[in-house]
């Protein structure tokens, strides 16, 4: 473990701060990705054809309708989990999500809410949480310098709950803390089916049934995500998830210390690897104490490992000593 607030990687909170330029993960995004983007999806789905009519191993009719299945199931999830309140928000969004529908507040019974302190709060955090299907659980204070890695769609007030101002999203100054939960991606379908293709329709492509485990932890990651805000508002607080449109869930898992950054540009976990998918992602004011950075060596191992980034089809991962 280290210190509070001290990573692995070096961080310059004078030069970091997506508060002050960067709209959103989803809505900002400069004109040439779209249409980047709009060219690949033609060439996947023409992938997909010759693959079925070829019955290519990863592409066949069966193997495409097993990762249609998963990936059509988190996408419905993903506008509907938690329900949201409005379409008002950023293309991906699909809105704030509400706070808790139908759920039993300590208000409904006539009763306080739930008091404990931080350090309790979080014991019980995780045992709900190991309940719910996660292994494991993390906290960051949300604080002047890590109120900077949220986008400039969201603004701060003295409220009680959050609502959207337009495009912007407000959330609650007493909204303190932030929880990521690990959400461990069962890799045996990606092991079973790792091969680039060398030749054929798919040369230079892995098989697209392997991105059924991707989709499948998406999946889950949804439904984790609703039992934490639920079990949070069950007890009388606030949970405002988040999927990357406020904020990039990465940094605070590495200041958490569910993982460290490493050459992939993600977290990594000691425990898990890279096959934790998304960690949930959530801000709540129910007071928790704050769990510390971590030193695994993996920072330290991916500047001179690079077999991920030799190994990348696309050439997309750098291959520098230095980040």
């Amino acid at each position: 473990e280290r210190e509070l607030g001290n990573p692995t990687v070096e961080i310059d909170w004078n030069i970091l701060d997506y508060s002050k330029e960067i709209p959103s993960a989803y809505g900002g995004n400069p004109n040439p990705w779209g249409e980047l983007r709009a060219k690949a999806a033609t060439n996947r789905e023409d992938r997909k054809r010759q693959g079925i009519l070829q019955n290519v191993p990863g592409y066949s009719m069966r193997d495409l309708a097993v990762a249609e299945a998963a990936e059509k199931v988190w996408h419905q999830l993903r506008f509907t989990v938690p329900p949201r309140k409005d379409q008002v928000t950023t293309p991906a969004a699909g809105g704030f999500a509400t706070q808790g529908l139908g759920v039993n507040t300590p208000e409904y019974y006539g009763v306080p809410r739930w008091e404990g302190t931080p350090e309790e709060n979080l014991k019980m955090l995780r045992a709900a949480a190991h309940i719910f299907g996660s292994p494991q659980a993390y906290v960051t204070e949300v604080d002047d310098h890590t109120r900077k890695l949220f986008y400039n769609i969201v603004r701060w007030e003295d409220i009680d709950k959050p609502y959207q101002d337009g495009k912007v999203w407000v959330i609650p100054n007493k909204c303190k803390w932030q929880i990521s939960l690990v959400m461990k991606q069962n890799d045996i379908i990606g092991r079973s089916m790792t091969k680039v293709a060398d030749s054929g329709p798919i040369q230079g492509y892995p098989s697209r049934f392997q991105e059924t485990e991707t989709y499948l932890a998406y999946d889950s990651l949804q439904v984790l995500m609703l039992k934490l805000q639920y079990f949070l508002i069950a007890l009388g607080y606030l949970g405002i998830d988040e999927n990357n449109e406020m904020s990039l869930t990465v940094p605070w898992s590495i200041l958490n210390g569910l993982g460290e950054p490493c050459r992939a540009t993600i977290a990594c976990s000691p425990d898990y690897g890279l096959a934790i998918r998304r960690p949930v992602c959530m801000f709540t004011d129910l007071p928790l104490a704050p769990t510390p950075p971590i030193d695994a060596g993996i920072f330290r191992f991916c500047r001179d490992c690079g077999i991920c980034a030799n190994n990348c089809p696309s050439g997309g991962l750098s291959k520098e000593k230095e980040p």
